[in-house]
């Protein structure tokens, strides 16, 4: 076996007698961009492929690990991870993610389980918990109860955790996101948003040169203006 140029198209893949064509759709960038607009932002994916069979991967992977070894945290918390992105991902496409993001919850309850100290897995489901929230009211759907359920996990990690400024970052943003949520209600959404700035600045009095709790600082109050501007408050 060996390399050889082919005759007909010289290594170029066009036919005999034409040339290369870019590409009408990612204008030879190898990579397609899907954005979705929600109240609460853009999320944008970047498709240079679709990534289904390495998020199968991590999932058969950490199976594995769980296998053989269920009572460590490290390996539920991977599969949580991956399940959660895989929903992301499919919730992007528009497919019902539903089974994926109520199997990475579950994942992150085990992980906790098994290392009741560890932060990450705690993260892990709160953001999950806000991301649901922020899903279920762009359809027009009740976001409180993934709300409620990501409060529960944040006030309960700050419990033993209060000295992490991520944490109060998390909890900022999961006011945030009721404060959207009231103002799509027609609601007064102040009492919320005046907390999510309280949580950055507890985020900010730990970590002052923290770049992402000024920036969501920044976003509240953009946020309430435009509340402010659209309800007359």
């Amino acid at each position: 076996n060996r390399l050889e140029t082919c005759p007909v198209c010289f290594g170029t893949g066009a036919e005999r007698g034409s040339g290369p064509v870019q590409c009408p759709t990612c204008h030879g960038s190898g990579e397609v961009r899907h954005a979705q607009r929600t109240v609460f932002g853009h999320f944008t994916r970047m498709r240079g492929g679709d990534p289904e069979g390495e998020y199968a991967a991590a999932i058969e992977d950490a199976a594995k690990a769980i296998e053989l070894a269920p009572k460590e945290s490290s390996a539920w918390g991977v599969r949580a991870e991956a399940l959660a992105k895989r929903g992301l991902h499919r919730h992007l496409l528009g497919a019902d993610a539903t089974a994926d993001f109520d199997a990475a919850a579950a994942d992150f309850a085990r992980a906790v389980e098994r290392e009741p100290a560890a932060v990450r897995p705690r993260v892990g489901l709160a953001t999950l918990r806000i991301n649901r929230a922020i899903f279920e009211s762009d359809r027009g759907g009740d976001p409180e109860a993934h709300l409620d359920a990501a409060f529960a996990v944040l006030d309960e990690t700050l419990k033993v955790a209060a000295g992490v400024a991520y944490l109060w970052e998390r909890r900022a943003y999961a006011w945030l996101v009721r404060g959207h949520a009231a103002a799509r209600r027609s609601e007064d959404p102040s009492a919320a948003f005046a907390q999510a700035v309280a949580d950055c600045d507890r985020a900010l009095a730990i970590e002052p040169r923290a770049p992402d709790s000024w920036h969501q600082r920044g976003s509240i109050f953009v946020a309430w203006a435009d509340a402010k501007n659209a309800h007359g408050r």
